[in-house]
């Protein structure tokens, strides 16, 4: 799916936050077509980068193997709620207090 629609694909591994996240900025940075990789300091960071993804369209973000990104972070799935306003938007979007 993330090939046909262009979307952003990251198979998570059983490895420490840090490690996740350096993957995950690796990934991403080859997704954008970046030559470094993005230096995420925290996953509410890298959330955030990942719904700007679909700012101009929809953009499939695809998260294979959670449940590793979960045992290595356990708030991560509250990280992931609180990223959305109860409208479904990003919390980062303009205008919202």
């Amino acid at each position: 799916m993330a090939r046909e629609t262009d979307g952003f694909l990251f198979a998570a591994t059983q490895q420490t936050q840090a490690q996740n996240l350096a993957d995950l900025g690796a990934a991403y940075a080859a997704h954008r077509g970046l030559r470094q990789p993005v230096a995420f300091a925290s996953w509410r960071e890298a959330l955030d980068e990942l719904l700007r993804l679909g700012e101009e369209r929809a953009v499939p973000v695809i998260i294979d193997e959670f449940p590793y990104l979960g045992s290595a972070t356990p708030a991560l799935p509250s990280y992931l709620q609180q990223a959305f306003t109860p409208l479904g938007l990003p919390r980062s979007t303009p205008g919202r207090a």
